[in-house]
């Protein structure tokens, strides 16, 4: 095959630095269409994989060529894993092994694509392609998916594989650029635009798949040894899945009719997840605006202890045991605030992480009062503004910035619940939760930034936030003393 090779080191990500009045007039893109036929390669501990995508240049210029993210590839070599030295070792407990995605072929409309790798880290793939405004091209992927034994983001685990950030995804376009975002020691990395999926996925007979969307079982094969399922998500960010012969099965409708699916092992810990997400959508609803998806599952598997919210898919570590309802009821707030709202996870991640956090938070304050509001502060916030951080690391900067997961948390995570707080208490309850509900309808399916939150903020509660919100930002960290004599 031709093969373009242009090995070009992406050092720095292209961001969209939007300012008022932009996002809310920006047009709806026509969504990428993505369709896969997996295959589940038991011995080889690998996936094949024939993925095809059908893209529409909405981008107003014409293309050379398409860049796709390829985070699987972070597992090529050991200096590339996006984890510091206090969770390498927890994520690869047995040892570093690399994997990541061989390519087969590559086509683009039914012919040979010329493409190549791109990245310090080879996590971008670029194929050429010259496609006017209005057009469409179909690229073919063909590849096997390499897992190692692991318990990262990506990997086959005691009991499952965890399939997260395994495909080339379409870098969105943003201010004449596709985005392309480095891999990163803390947070997540993966952007993307609203898409379509529809997967084929054949496993070993025995083995249950933990999907996100509407999932169908269509049977064995004619040997009865091999079971294929179909699943389909509309407006879905990522597609991500996992796979086991031990999950058990627990679910329950919200009020309102979306059904909730945990898969894991224990099924006590189930029980409470399960409990827990049900309780919050719910709330959320009441709250912010109807969880526009039919199902929403979370899988407890053998990752690390962090969780992962893709599209309907919460992934949480199988170990967590303390602080179980913030982890559960944040990443189901993330559905809304970082998935369906998608801001940049590598510019503006406080807006997703932070925002989600203190959503849920705010809905504890209304179920329980005031009293569990404030104990949630001290446990979750308070240390964060009790300990020096150095490197001068503020909520809103860029995720590039954090080399620990540890400084992320306590800085974009709690800090950020802290500035929120603060808005809230100048703003008036009232009006803080009218102002987070715009938001999040003025911002479906968009890819907002903080300057579309202060949008939100003036328009339902009047007046000019800009300059209150920065300054927060900026500064919350030289107010610890005063939240101490509060919330203490």
């Amino acid at each position: 095959m031709r093969r373009l090779i242009s090995l070009i080191l992406i050092t720095a990500c292209v961001f969209s630095q939007a300012v008022l009045l932009t996002n809310a007039e920006t047009e709806k893109k026509t969504n990428t269409k993505y369709e896969f036929e997996i295959q589940m390669l038991l011995d080889a501990q690998a996936l094949s994989v024939k993925q095809r995508v059908t893209y529409r240049n909405d981008t107003g210029k014409t293309l050379s060529s398409i860049l796709f993210s390829v985070y699987a590839n972070a597992f090529r070599r050991e200096s590339a894993l996006p984890y510091d030295n206090d969770s390498l070792e927890a994520a690869f407990p047995y040892g570093y092994a690399p994997g990541g995605i061989e390519f087969r072929e590559i086509y683009l409309d039914g012919e040979i694509a010329e493409w190549g790798i791109q990245g310090a880290n080879e996590t971008f793939i670029s194929v050429a392609c010259s496609l006017a405004p209005g057009e469409t091209a179909v690229i073919e992927f063909y590849y096997v998916l390499l897992l190692t034994k692991n318990r990262a983001f990506l990997g086959a685990g005691d009991t499952d594989w965890r399939i997260t950030n395994f495909y080339p995804s379409v870098c969105p376009y943003e201010n004449g650029a596709f985005v392309t975002n480095p891999i990163t020691r803390a947070g997540e990395f993966l952007y993307a635009d609203p898409s379509d999926f529809t997967v084929y996925l054949t496993l070993p007979d025995g083995y249950i798949p933990a999907f996100n969307g509407n999932t169908s079982d269509l049977g064995t094969d004619e040997t009865g040894r091999f079971r294929t399922y179909k699943t389909e998500i509309a407006n879905a960010r990522a597609l991500a899945f996992a796979i086991s012969r031990k999950f058990h099965i627990l679910s329950a409708k919200t009020a309102y009719g979306t059904n909730v699916s945990v898969y894991g092992q224990d099924r006590s810990k189930m029980k409470d997840v399960l409990k827990e997400a049900v309780s919050t959508l719910e709330n959320a609803r009441e709250s912010f605006g109807a969880y526009p998806r039919d199902s929403l599952s979370i899988a407890l598997t053998d990752m690390q202890n962090e969780t992962i919210t893709s599209s309907g898919l919460i992934f949480m570590s199988s170990d967590a045991d303390r602080d179980l309802p913030l982890l559960t009821g944040s990443a189901v707030m993330k559905q809304y605030f970082g998935d369906i709202v998608m801001p940049n996870p590598g510019s503006e991640a406080w807006l997703a992480e932070a925002v989600s956090r203190y959503a849920w938070m705010l809905l504890i304050e209304k179920t329980e009062g005031e009293r569990a509001f404030t104990r949630l502060l001290n446990a979750y916030v308070l240390p964060s503004l009790s300990v020096t951080i150095p490197g001068g690391l503020l909520p809103h900067m860029e995720t590039m910035y954090f080399t620990s997961g540890s400084d992320y948390e306590a800085v974009v995570c709690a800090r950020g619940c802290a500035v929120l707080n603060e808005i809230r208490f100048a703003m008036g309850n009232e009006r803080f939760l009218s102002s987070i509900r715009t938001y999040y309808e003025d911002n479906s399916y968009k890819n907002p930034t903080t300057d579309d939150l202060i949008l939100s903020m003036n328009k339902s509660a009047g007046g000019q936030w800009q300059n209150a919100v920065y300054g927060w930002l900026n500064t919350v960290d030289e107010y610890a003393g005063e939240w101490i004599g509060i919330y203490e």
